[in-house]
C-alpha cells in the first residue's frame, strides 16, 4: 500500500492537504493543555509527516483515555497549509500567539525545522522535533527526538567491516544529510581500517544514476552504503539489478529507505530489494513484547494502514516524553520553559526499547538496528543491534561545533571539505536513564 495516498484516521485531505481534527473537541474538560502541530504538506514531505501525525496522535489518545496529564486533557491544535518555510513560521507565530499552545510539535524538512527554530527562540518557547535529520543544529528551544546520521553510522561501518568486508562505495544525494553521512562514513573507515573505494552525489529525484552504477559493477565493493531518500531509492535497486549488482550479490546498506520504497520493488512473493540491509532505530518487525502490543493496537486504530514507521514510533514516544514533562514541570499552568527543562531528564519504554533525552544535546539516545530485506520485501531479519541506546552527536565527535558550521556553510557553496578527523563517538546508555530506573 502507497503511504502518501492514506487517509491517515484523523489526518483529512482537505484543500490538497492533510489535516488534523482536533481530538478533543467534544470533550470541553477543565483547562485542556494543548499541544501545536506542525505538519509539511509539501509532496516531498508530506508521507513521513502524515505518519509522525499518525503516532503523535495515537500517543496523545492514548494518555487522554487514561485521564489526561493530571487530570488535564491534551487537545491538538493544527497549523494550516504548511506548506514553505514561511508558511511554518507563520504557523508557528499563530499557534503561540493565539491558540495558547504549550509546545510545539513539528515536521517538515530542514528550511522549515529552522523556520519554526527562529519562533521559538524568539519567544522562549518549546519546538518537539519528531523527525530523524541531518545534525549540525543545536537550538535552546528544541528537543531533537529523531536519529542523527553519527547513531547510524559508526554502528554501520563496524557492522560492515567485521561481517561483510572493508571496501565500501557510498552513493547519496547533494543533500547536507548524504554529505554529513559521507564525510562520516569515511572517518570511520579510516579509523577502523576500511577501504573507501568510490563516492557519488546524485543531483536529485530523476537523476540519471548510471555513472554511479556503471562505477559500483566496475569496482565490485564488498558493500554499498546509501543514504538516497524516497523514490532515488527505488531507482537505484533496479538500476544495480539491471548491471548484475543487486542486493542479492553486492550487499546494499541504505539509511533512509523505507516501507513505501520497498513496497514499491515487491512483486508476488519476491522483491528487488531481496538482500538489502536498512539501518535505524525502529521496524514494524521487531520482536518484542512491548512492540507487538503496540503495533496491534496501532493498526486496530488505523486499519488502513500497512507498517509502522520509524517516523510514527518517534513521534509517539515523543508525545509520552513531552507528557511526562508537562507532569514534572506543573500541569495546572504549564509553561514552555519550564517543560523544555524537565523534557532534559526525560526517558520513556518505547516499542523499540528505551528513548532518552541528552541534556547536553537536546537530542535522543536511540537504539540502532539493521534489518535484512528477506520476506515478502520486508526487513524481517534482525542481524544486528545495538545493546544499549546511543549518544547522539549533531556535531558529530572529529570535528569542532565551528568546523562543522563552516561544513554546513560549504555545502551551500558546493564545498565539503573539512579538517582531518581525530575522536570517535561514545557507545553507552546515558546516566540519566540509570537514575531514573528505566534499565
Amino acid at each position: 500500500m502507497n503511504r502518501r495516498l492514506v487517509l491517515i484516521g484523523g489526518l483529512a485531505l482537505t484543500g490538497g492537504g492533510y489535516w488534523l481534527h482536533r481530538t478533543l473537541s467534544e470533550q470541553n474538560r477543565r483547562n485542556p493543555i494543548r499541544i501545536g502541530f506542525l505538519l509539511s504538506e509539501a509532496p516531498d514531505e508530506m508521507a513521513i509527516d502524515a505518519d509522525i501525525g499518525s503516532g503523535a496522535r495515537f500517543a496523545v489518545e492514548e494518555i487522554n483515555r487514561e485521564g489526561g496529564i493530571e487530570g488535564h486533557p491534551i487537545e491538538i491544535v493544527l497549523g494550516k497549509k504548511c506548506e514553505d518555510t514561511e508558511s511554518f513560521r507563520r504557523e508557528a507565530r499563530r499557534l503561540i500567539q493565539e491558540d495558547k499552545v504549550a509546545t510545539l510539535l513539528g515536521g517538515g524538512g530542514p528550511a522549515d525545522r529552522r523556520a519554526i527554530g527562529t519562533v521559538v527562540e524568539e519567544r522562549n518557547h518549546l519546538l518537539v522535533y519528531a523527525r530523524s535529520y541531518e545534525g549540525l543544529e543545536q537550538s535552546p528551544a528544541t528537543i531533537y527526538v529523531g536519529l542523527v546520521p553519527n547513531q547510524q553510522v559508526l554502528p554501520a561501518v563496524q557492522f560492515t567491516i567485521t561481517s561483510i568486508g572493508k571496501r565500501v562505495y557510498v552513493v547519496g544525494s547533494r543533500d547536507l544529510y548524504s554529505q554529513v553521512t559521507a564525510e562520516l562514513v569515511g572517518r570511520a573507515l579510516r579509523s577502523l581500517g576500511g577501504e573507501p573505494v568510490g563516492q557519488r552525489a546524485i543531483a536529485g529525484p530523476g537523476a540519471p544514476l548510471e555513472e554511479a552504477v556503471q562505477e559500483i559493477a566496475a569496482k565490485r565493493p564488498d558493500v554499498v552504503f546509501n543514504s538516497l531518500a524516497g523514490k532515488a531509492n527505488v531507482e537505484l535497486v533496479r538500476a544495480l539489478k539491471r548491471r548484475g549488482v543487486g542486493p542479492d550479490v553486492l550487499p546494499l546498506v541504505s539509511f533512509r529507505m523505507g516501507y513505501d520504497e520497498l513496497a514499491d520493488l515487491s512483486g508476488t512473493g519476491t522483491s528487488l530489494a531481496d538482500g538489502a540491509f536498512v539501518v535505524g532505530s525502529y521496524f514494524h518487525e521487531i520482536i518484542a513484547e512491548r512492540n507487538g502490543t503496540f503495533v496491534g493496537s496501532y493498526q486496530k486504530r488505523f486499519q488502513e494502514l500497512g507498517q509502522v514507521t520509524e517516523a510514527t514510533e518517534t513521534a509517539y514516544a515523543a508525545v509520552y516524553l513531552w507528557a511526562q514533562a508537562v507532569r514534572e514541570a506543573g500541569s495546572e499552568r504549564p509553561v514552555p520553559e519550564a517543560i523544555r527543562q524537565a523534557l532534559l531528564d526525560q526517558s520513556f519504554a518505547a516499542p523499540e526499547g528505551i528513548i532518552a533525552i541528552d541534556p547536553e544535546t537536546h537530542h535522543a539516545w536511540r537504539t540502532v538496528r539493521f534489518q535484512q530485506v528477506v520476506k515478502e520485501g520486508m526487513p524481517s531479519r534482525n542481524v544486528w543491534e545495538a545493546k544499549a541506546p546511543l549518544r547522539p552527536a549533531p556535531f558529530p565527535h572529529g570535528h569542532s561545533q565551528e568546523e562543522w558550521n563552516r561544513f554546513r556553510e560549504q555545502r551551500d557553496k558546493g564545498l565539503t571539505q573539512v579538517g582531518a578527523p581525530h575522536a570517535e563517538c561514545r557507545l553507552s546508555l546515558p546516566a540519566l536513564a540509570v537514575r531514573r530506573g528505566v534499565v
